[in-house]
């Protein structure tokens, strides 16, 4: 699993709108991102002043998995960098 963004619970402001962020992020990816045959999906989950959105093209079981296996890789990277 690759974080392509991990700057978690910093709060700095970047000047840049939501969507120039998604932007970037999709334009890091690459091919993947643009390949129709890839069969590629995706989770997208936002804060906005306190409200959380969450869209998804996947499957409720894979949904469930990716979201619980980001969940673990984020606190499994966290307390090895405790280490």
């Amino acid at each position: 699993m690759k974080i392509i963004e991990g700057s978690f619970g910093k709060k700095e402001s970047s000047g840049r709108s939501l969507s120039e962020k998604i932007t970037e992020c999709l334009d890091s990816l690459g091919e993947d991102a643009t390949d129709p045959e890839s069969g590629a999906g995706f989770i997208l989950i936002t804060d906005i002043d306190g409200n959380i959105h969450i869209a998804s093209d996947l499957a409720a079981e894979t949904f469930n998995f990716v979201i619980d296996t980001a969940k673990m890789n984020v606190l499994m990277s966290s307390f090895i960098g405790v280490e």
